[in-house]
């Protein structure tokens, strides 16, 4: 491995800085180019293109800051791997404000720019890493081609929360508090909000305003949406979570605004009660669900992807004994995505815009996908698993052994059970299918010693005998 200290080389086109090209028909081909030397050195070449160039200190390598502006991190790893360089940073730390969180910061200082007359140089701050107080005074792993001593010294600058603390300008309550503890925790990655009552907002960093009070948070909500019934939604939504849970959950107001223009469909989505509130919500992959819709956007029209929501709402309407179905129908929807999503839009056959239909296509294809992967797994698993396969009334009790037969199983029943592979491989979950005369009938998801979900084909709900069967199995065979 070589070691080499930061030069640095930036260019800047003759009419940004007059040269001996300035009155020619030539000048816009020539650049004057600045390098600037380790050894404190700087020097200023015109030419019409990079040329090599050598300090009198003997010094020829000079990084690009341009490069290095466009992707740092990336500019950084191309040298350490690909070259075999790792470059020695002069490293500077701070605690300051970075995106909208009060963080230790580690950073290096780049020159963009020369005063010619001064000869001083203009230097921007590029962010290394950063991170910010919690209770385990965890910092994110630092890339090998970074100095150790970052991960060490900003740990040492987070475990001093009063430092940090200096930066919240609202009252907190009394030291020693655990409710000070979560307050300064969470206003210290919402630096932004200026009112003790955001302590119950979710999905606050989808906020982005400075100095926001409740009121001017719920109107940037709205995204500049003019419509008084997308603001007037909005209000009501916010009075109607504070009064049934006292939590506010901005996830699903922040995508109607930024996700759709037809302010009728915003207000529609905004209304869906059942499914805008934190219940639903809250243990949403806040990214995942954003980019999802995406993709639903970008195939159907808005009409049809408010359908969609619309179904699941009306599921919950019915009754409420159903929000856990819908919930794990939808988290298994964003979990085949998270699978698929990449290329997806080649395999996709276009189906009509409701949960069954999206959720069996996107069923097919990992089936599709995962066939030959599947082939290959073999499942392993306990004693007490084992011994759950059993004979009782007319079914016939059976885990899958490898990855083909989950696959059948999904295939038979045109559901996402491929999808849980992983999860079965890594003893997070198991299933089960109940046959009759070799045809699997129903299959069961077991989690954490308790039945998860259970469905015939089609995701349908099991019949009543059934279910009776399933409890008596549960019960007597899978507990025992």
């Amino acid at each position: 491995m070589k070691y080499i200290k930061p030069a640095w080389l930036f260019e800047s086109t003759s009419e940004e800085e007059p040269n001996l090209f300035s009155v020619s028909n030539v000048e816009n081909d020539y650049k004057s180019y600045t390098y600037v030397c380790h050894c404190g050195k700087i020097n200023i070449l015109v030419d019409n293109c990079i040329k090599e160039y050598k300090c009198t200190c003997g010094n020829s390598n000079f990084l690009n800051v341009e490069e290095a502006k466009l992707d740092f991190n990336n500019f950084c790893s191309y040298y350490y791997f690909n070259k075999k360089i790792r470059i020695e940073f002069e490293y500077n730390y701070k605690i300051d404000i970075l995106n909208n969180k009060v963080q230790a910061i580690c950073f290096i200082k780049i020159p963009i720019k020369i005063d010619k007359k001064n000869n001083k140089l203009k230097y921007e701050e590029i962010v290394i890493a950063s991170a910010i107080p919690n209770k385990t005074n965890k910092v994110d792993k630092i890339p090998k081609e970074y100095s150790k001593e970052i991960e060490t010294t900003l740990r040492s600058m987070i475990v001093k929360v009063e430092e940090f603390e200096k930066f919240i300008e609202i009252k907190l309550s009394r030291n020693g508090s655990k409710v000070k503890q979560k307050e300064i925790y969470f206003f210290l990655n919402h630096i932004n909000l200026k009112e003790k009552e955001f302590i119950n907002w979710k999905n606050a960093d989808l906020l982005i305003g400075e100095n926001l009070t409740i009121q001017t948070a719920l109107i940037e909500l709205t995204n500049n949406k003019k419509y008084k019934s997308v603001k007037k939604a909005i209000f009501r939504n916010y009075q109607f979570q504070m009064e049934s849970s006292n939590i506010f959950n901005t996830l699903l107001n922040y995508l109607a605004t930024t996700k759709i223009d037809d302010p009728n469909f915003i207000v529609e989505l905004i209304n869906m009660e059942y499914l805008n509130n934190d219940k639903f919500l809250t243990n949403l992959d806040k990214t995942l669900f954003l980019e999802f819709t995406d993709f639903l956007i970008r195939n159907y029209k808005f009409k049809q992807v408010i359908h969609f929501f619309k179904h699941f709402d009306n599921f919950i309407k019915i009754d409420n004994e159903n929000f856990k179905q819908a919930y794990l129908v939808f988290q298994d929807i964003l979990r085949q995505y998270h699978i698929l999503k990449f290329n997806l839009e080649k395999d996709f056959e276009k189906v009509r815009c409701t949960p069954r239909k999206i959720h069996d296509q996107f069923a097919k294809i990992i089936n599709a996908r995962k066939y030959k992967y599947l082939l290959d797994k073999k499942l392993t698993y306990s004693p007490k698993e084992l011994k759950a396969q059993i004979k009782i009334d007319h079914y016939v009790v059976k885990l899958p052994h490898n990855g083909a037969e989950l696959y059948t199983w999904a295939d038979i029943l045109h559901n996402c059970m491929a999808s849980y592979l992983s999860e079965i491989e890594n003893k997070q979950t198991v299933i089960y299918g109940f046959f009759i005369e070799d045809k699997i009938v129903f299959a069961v998801e077991i989690r954490n010693e308790q039945i998860l979900q259970a469905y015939r084909a089609y995701n349908r709900n099991l019949m009543p005998f059934e279910q009776s069967v399933l409890s008596k199995w549960f019960e007597e065979s899978y507990l025992n």
